[in-house]
């Protein structure tokens, strides 16, 4: 009975011997999907487009082996050392995928990538304002004050040709009484193109708003400054000007009141005619035309 029973184990442990080592010959082929890590990447040379993340891999080897590749870490490494800027043709070749002796690489898809790649630059530029939320139609935005006033990009070449400012992300003003000037300040990132980074990443943005400036027409007397004991004549004797104020000044009745014209001769200046620019001032507000803006002064002296 012993003898039957070894018999019967000797016969069992030789079946299943043969059945791996059966199994362990036969190739089969499985597709498994793997990552692709670029290596040798120039420190001044980007990727712009065309680099796929993954590739699929079609790999044989024997099948009794192939439960030994799961939970294996698999990743292609393409070698991007000889990048240029432009188009560069890359063919994956089977070497990029480090597998054990027993299996190899039966087809890689895709079998070509084509990239895009740049030169790395920086870029000095100016910083522009944003803003979100409603703004009366009698406020403007004043003036926009940056700390830093610029910041420097970094990115590809064709991302940075044409940018001279980037725009931050807009600061909210809803909540904001507008009655006065006001200033809206805060923290804020910035808007910035595609693949480009920013030394610093946040600025600091104070946002002054203030009454909208609106021209108006008026008429003038000019006034004449002379050497001292001359008597002057101008002509004409009045002049338009055109002013630029604030809504609430040029909506006022009396609200360009204050401005003056002068034509101002010098001490020297003979007696007779002289042709002088108009000096024009505007409290509050600066003088965008004058007709004329040249009178005619003339001087009798006692």
């Amino acid at each position: 009975m012993r003898g039957r029973l070894g018999f019967l184990l000797l016969a069992f442990v030789l079946a299943v011997t043969s059945w791996y080592m059966v199994l362990g010959r036969e190739k089969v082929d499985v597709w498994v999907e793997v990552p692709v890590a670029l290596t040798g990447m120039p420190a001044d040379m980007t990727v712009i487009s065309g680099l796929q993340n993954q590739v699929s891999v079609r790999i044989r080897g024997p099948k009794g082996l192939m439960r030994t590749l799961t939970g294996r870490v698999l990743a292609y490494d393409l070698d991007a050392s000889s990048f240029k800027p432009g188009e560069n043709v890359i063919t994956l070749e089977p070497g990029g995928l480090a597998l054990p002796n027993s299996f190899e690489v039966a087809e890689l898809n895709p079998s070509v990538m084509v990239v895009q790649a740049d030169k790395v630059v920086t870029k000095d530029v100016g910083v522009l304002p944003a803003w979100a939320g409603d703004v009366p139609d009698s406020f403007e935005l004043a003036d926009a004050v940056f700390s830093p006033p610029t910041v420097v990009l970094r990115g590809a070449q064709r991302f940075l040709k044409d940018v001279d400012n980037v725009a931050i992300v807009p600061l909210s003003v809803n909540g904001t009484v507008f009655n006065s000037t006001v200033a809206v300040s805060g923290e804020t990132p910035l808007v910035l193109p595609q693949g480009v980074e920013s030394r610093p990443g946040v600025v600091t943005a104070r946002l002054i708003f203030d009454w909208r400036k609106v021209d108006k027409w008026t008429r003038v007397n000019v006034e004449v400054e002379g050497p001292v004991g001359a008597v002057a004549r101008v002509s004409p004797s009045r002049v338009r000007v055109q002013a630029r104020v604030p809504l609430p000044r040029a909506e006022a009745k009396d609200g360009l009141d204050g401005v003056h014209a002068v034509a101002v001769v010098p001490e020297e200046a003979e007696p007779g005619k002289h042709e002088v620019p108009l000096v024009v001032e505007v409290p509050g507000g600066k003088a965008v035309r004058v007709e004329p803006d040249v009178v005619t002064v003339t001087i009798d002296r006692k």
